[in-house]
């Protein structure tokens, strides 16, 4: 069980936090007169900070929603 909750955990945290840090420096790789050494880090940096915040509310908005979708099946289809 306590693999189960790791493995859980690790999907649900650290999957959508790899996945903007990769995003980051791939905007990095393709341009890179916006990322230069020193301000180029800050402004990396930044943009980390401002992304991931907003991707952790819309997966929690779009769980939250996704639950109600599925209690309201299954409340269906228990009455039938």
């Amino acid at each position: 069980m306590v693999v189960g909750v790791g493995m859980i955990m690790g999907d649900g945290v650290l999957t959508p936090a790899v996945s903007v840090v990769s995003a980051v420096e791939g905007l990095a790789v393709a341009s890179p007169s916006s990322f230069v050494p020193g301000d180029g880090a800050d402004r990396a940096l930044g943009l980390r900070l401002a992304v991931a915040p907003c991707l952790f509310k819309c997966l929690k908005e779009n769980a939250l929603m996704l639950d109600a979708a599925m209690w309201t099946m299954k409340r269906s289809s228990s009455q039938v």
